[in-house]
């Protein structure tokens, strides 16, 4: 089954190079790092990624059984507390 792993570079619970050794076991594996984010980093990078995850869901082959996806409105940024 095709996998995709979205990893921050900078996540200390999550190795790079253990995941990159995945890649010689499972050639279906397909994994992003994003080299300035951490463990957060849907929260982090979301402008990035909810394209890229409504583009994967899209893809031939996706569960049959998966939601069908609502076009995102615009997404603002809350003020820091």
């Amino acid at each position: 089954m095709p996998t995709w792993f979205l990893n921050g570079g900078q996540d200390p619970a999550t190795d790079i190079d253990t995941l990159l050794e995945c890649l010689e076991m499972f050639p279906l594996i397909k994994i992003d790092v994003l080299p300035k984010a951490w463990l957060m980093l849907l929260f982090q990078h979301y402008e990035t990624l909810i394209p890229r995850i409504v583009e994967a869901a899209a893809r031939p082959g996706s569960s049959p059984s998966a939601p069908r996806l609502i076009k995102p409105r615009a997404v603002s940024r809350c003020a820091p507390m």
